[in-house]
């Protein structure tokens, strides 16, 4: 079981919509929805972009990599307590209905709850009743 029950990703759709850049990478909390991402997170992917940049890129993107993982222990550590953690990873859920709801604006939404008919209707109450953006 790990510790740190928080998601990395990116996703797609939100361009504009806020200092979230949804294509740089990010750290998420799938018990209650917080989401970080700092500005060396975005300055990663705008790196990305460039040609003949991996040097550049790689020192960046282990430096946010380091951020991110700090934000997700302390995050862990200050929010959650330790039996919270344990009893949802032992759910076998991917998100709670609160972080599934927190998580929506950000165009995260996890589809592998939708077959369990004990878990449907919270996680779809969470998803409809979402903001259809991030909160500014």
């Amino acid at each position: 079981m790990s510790p740190h029950q928080v998601l990395f990703g990116a996703v797609i759709g939100l361009e504009g919509q806020s200092e979230f850049n949804p294509a740089a990478p990010y750290a998420g909390c799938r018990i209650c929805g917080a989401v970080y991402q700092s500005d060396l997170d975005r300055l990663v992917y705008q790196l990305k972009q460039l040609p003949n940049n991996y040097i550049q890129y790689m020192s960046a993107f282990e430096k946010a990599d380091a951020r991110r993982t700090r934000w997700r222990q302390i995050h862990t550590r200050r929010k959650h307590h330790v039996r919270e953690v344990a009893a949802f990873a032992g759910s076998g859920m991917a998100f709670t209905p609160e972080a599934q709801h927190a998580l929506a604006p950000y165009g995260i939404i996890d589809f592998t709850e939708q077959p369990t008919p004990a878990l449907t209707d919270e996680h779809d109450h969470a998803l409809r009743q979402a903001d259809r953006k991030p909160a500014q």
